[in-house]
């Protein structure tokens, strides 16, 4: 178990950095400092206790991105009780499905999803609460005492002398706890809620303040959902535990308003997924660099390093111009981004993770971030990795990457055929991941062990790499590989229909010009037999990553 207590930590941060700025949301510039944060978190522990929830009763809350979805996120796992974040572009039905299957007994709600909220649906929520105001809602309430609560007017009594940093006392929870079950499906068929304890939490806010990543007074800006473990841990939980202040962007980051917000935050650290940064290279940084002068001076020795490093300095100051550090996660990287950047001089990595383990499972400094890589196993007292019965395939021997250590979840709630599956007869997890290790330990994501396409002649194709290097080819913007007749591989693409009319393309050439184009870049088993375009965008997960199983 991790030494540090996850409940203290919070605790004493609150009360070393007392007056300096915790959360602030951007679009209406409402800040809370740490004590004005322990303020409302006290409130929700007043208002829990009133309400008769014990320690390890499930709370749930759905509501948008907010200052004060973090501080009711830290108010129910801070009191003991178990939170159930839900993804707020979750299907109206499939929320309801979570509170239920979570057996919730209070839920904290925001505006945008108390319309489809209807207590007759909810069988064993007592009470609901507002996100943003901490009141209750008397028509999502059972009880005559739930709808007589007053949280606010519980504060005042309990505090009319005034709230001071003696005040901030959070009860004595061992890092054993369960404190958040992370659901990441919402169907009734796809229903996994990960059994995520304090102690998993705990290795991951950890890891990031040995690494120094925050820093009291520190700025972040968040944009990823912050109900997802990655944003969670990184964008909320490992910021506050160092003093840091953190800048909810609250809305869909969009080119044009994430690099404003980025200019007028000035974050040191940005925690981001891949498609952020492939739309930046792809709509800023190709353009320019496929000029033929250009190209020309990218080959001459010398001269390429100092343009290099000026798109670097360039980059630097269009994200605000004091980035320490820039982390992508959470789905495969462009390998043709992935090498460009590297050459820049540009401070990021890429890390991996999975919300099974709360999520971090590898991470590695900037200067040794080797590109294509996805860092390396965490600190041994925290993570153990290792390759599950590795085969040779293309000179490297690759294998299920399986994990052992603190991070790692107990399963799924209410789902012992999963949390079966998930772990191996010795007690490692699975991840599914396919992957191999250089001799320094760096992991090598090769794909998904259930993508996997077995092409006529047998041979093993892992569509990722393919996939991102059809994302890359003019007028192309994402796409996933398939099969269809006679294991044929086809790629089901999107693309940027203005631009091929603006430069007065035909589609058809377009298409066929980019598979030839493809074809010659990849081995002779993995040749695509033709490009589908599916009209609008793929279906996604929150994390960005396109739903494969619905184009199969």
């Amino acid at each position: 178990m991790v030494k540090e207590n996850f409940v203290k930590m919070y605790e004493t941060s609150i009360k070393d950095n007392w007056s300096l700025p915790a959360i602030t949301n951007y679009n209406s510039g409402t800040s809370y400092s740490y004590s004005e944060l322990g303020q409302r978190i006290m409130t929700i522990h007043l208002a829990l206790e009133r309400l008769g929830i014990a320690q390890g009763d499930k709370v749930a809350l759905i509501a948008k991105d907010s200052a004060e979805w973090c501080a009711v996120w830290l108010g129910i796992v801070t009191y003991g009780a178990v939170v159930v974040p839900i993804l707020p572009t979750f299907h109206p039905n499939d929320i309801l499905h979570i509170i239920d299957h979570s057996d919730s007994r209070v839920l904290f709600v925001g505006d945008e999803h108390r319309k489809f909220i209807k207590i007759e649906a909810l069988p064993k929520i007592e009470a609901t609460l507002d996100v943003m105001s901490q009141k209750v809602l008397p028509e999502l309430c059972r009880s005559t005492e739930a709808k007589a609560l007053d949280p606010a007017q519980l504060f005042e009594e309990k505090y009319s002398g005034g709230f001071t940093k003696k005040d901030v006392a959070f009860p004595e929870i061992s890092n054993n706890e369960l404190g958040v079950i992370n659901y990441t499906s919402g169907t009734t068929g796809f229903s996994k809620g990960v059994l995520l304890t304090l102690n998993n939490l705990a290795a991951n806010v950890v890891f990031a303040n040995r690494q120094g990543i925050f820093f009291p007074g520190g700025r972040i800006l968040s944009f990823l959902p912050n109900a997802h473990a990655y944003s969670c841990a990184f964008n909320f939980l490992s910021p506050l535990a160092k003093g840091t202040h953190i800048y909810i962007l609250g809305q869909k980051p969009v080119g044009s308003v994430l690099l404003k917000a980025c200019k007028e935050v000035r974050p040191h650290t940005l925690i981001s997924v891949p498609l952020i940064m492939e739309k930046i290279y792809k709509g800023v940084i190709q353009p320019k660099i496929s000029k033929p002068s250009a190209k020309i001076a990218l080959a001459i020795p010398g001269v390429n390093k100092i343009i290099y490093r000026k798109i670097g300095k360039t980059l630097m100051e269009t994200l605000g111009g004091e980035l320490n550090l820039f982390v992508i996660g959470g789905a495969a990287f462009n390998e043709e981004v992935d090498l460009f950047l590297k050459k820049t001089g540009f401070p990021y990595i890429v890390g991996y993770g999975l919300t099974e383990c709360a999520p971090l499972v590898g991470y590695v400094d900037v200067k040794e971030y080797v590109p294509r890589s996805s860092g390396k196993g965490l600190d041994k007292d925290l993570v153990q990795i290792r390759l599950f019965e590795p085969e040779e395939e293309n000179g490297k021997m690759v294998g299920e990457l399986q994990v052992l250590g603190e991070v790692v979840c107990k399963g799924y709630y209410k789902n012992a055929e999963e949390t079966e599956k998930l772990f191996t007869a010795d007690g490692w997890m699975r991840t599914g991941d396919l992957a191999h290790l250089d001799n320094k330990g760096n992991i090598f994501l090769v794909g998904r062990s259930k993508s996997i396409l077995l092409n006529s002649s047998g041979e093993n194709v892992h569509p990722e790499h393919i996939e991102a290097k059809i994302a890359m080819l003019p007028y192309m913007q994402e796409a996933i590989l398939v099969q269809r007749d006679n294991n044929k591989l086809v790629g089901i693409v999107t693309v940027d229909h203005a631009a091929i009319a603006r430069d007065k393309k035909d589609l058809d050439q377009v298409l066929a010009e980019n598979l030839k184009a493809l074809n010659e870049m990849i081995a002779v088993h993995e040749r695509v037999a033709a490009f589908e375009v599916l009209e609008g965008e793929f279906e996604k997960t929150p994390k960005e990553s396109i739903k494969r199983f619905l184009y199969k």
